[in-house]
């Protein structure tokens, strides 16, 4: 049993945003092996597999299965681990999994927050959307509205 990937490289995300990767297993042994006791461990983090279609299949010799992997950053900064896995013959496939989570992304970054009342056009009186908030004459409640 090999596997096609050597090494899982999830794909840069931020932190508490998933990210995943596959790795395609290869029966290279010349007798049938059924995948068992699947496992997923990193340093960081929380990894899960979300897809299986490897675990208590049997493949025939050239056959192949694949594995997804799914990771979601708890902190910013690089994490790294294995996929393991027994086959029934005995041997045991183990991959590494490796990623870099960044931080997670602020109000700033092309997102807006309003912390104001909406009014009665829709519009919010955000006072950190200017230095002041003085309002003009034309400011309240729209005519035939009372409060």
């Amino acid at each position: 049993m090999d596997d096609a990937n050597s090494h899982v490289d999830v794909p840069t995300s931020p932190v508490g945003e998933p990210a995943g990767g596959d790795v395609t297993v290869v029966n290279t042994g010349g007798d049938p092996v059924t995948v068992q006791n699947l496992a997923a461990t990193v340093d960081s983090g929380e990894t899960s597999i979300i897809e299986d279609t490897c675990t208590d299949v049997e493949l025939p010799p050239g056959g192949t299965c694949r594995i997804r992997i799914r990771h979601i950053a708890t902190e910013p900064g690089p994490y790294s681990g294995q996929l393991t896995a027994t086959a029934s013959d005995g041997s045991v496939l183990s991959v590494g999994i490796s990623g870099r989570a960044v931080a997670e992304a602020t109000p700033g970054d092309g997102e807006t927050t309003a912390t104001g009342t909406p009014s009665p056009s829709g519009t919010t009186d955000d006072p950190t959307e200017s230095e002041t908030a003085d309002p003009s004459p034309t400011d309240g409640p729209e005519p035939g509205l009372t409060d």
